[in-house]
């Protein structure tokens, strides 16, 4: 008998709902300390606001930046 695989699972996509919660988690925490966690969140947000103020170019840009007007709308 073949000895059981300790390959993790692939992870599940999340519904549109958990996406949602969890973006909301991150802002209200966010909010409620007032200030960023660590580099990544500095990193993740200056990115963000980059993309909101070029035009994008490939496919993936035009994704997040479509993603970011409805965020903000």
């Amino acid at each position: 008998m073949a000895p059981l695989s300790k390959k993790r699972c692939p992870r599940k996509p999340l519904t549109c709902e958990d996406a949602w919660r969890k973006i909301e988690d991150v802002g209200f925490t966010i909010i409620k300390t007032k200030s960023l966690r660590n580099g990544k969140d500095e990193r993740v947000v200056a990115l963000a606001v980059k993309s909101l103020h070029e035009e994008p170019g490939s496919k993936n840009e035009r994704r997040f930046h479509k993603f970011l007007v409805a965020v903000r709308d």
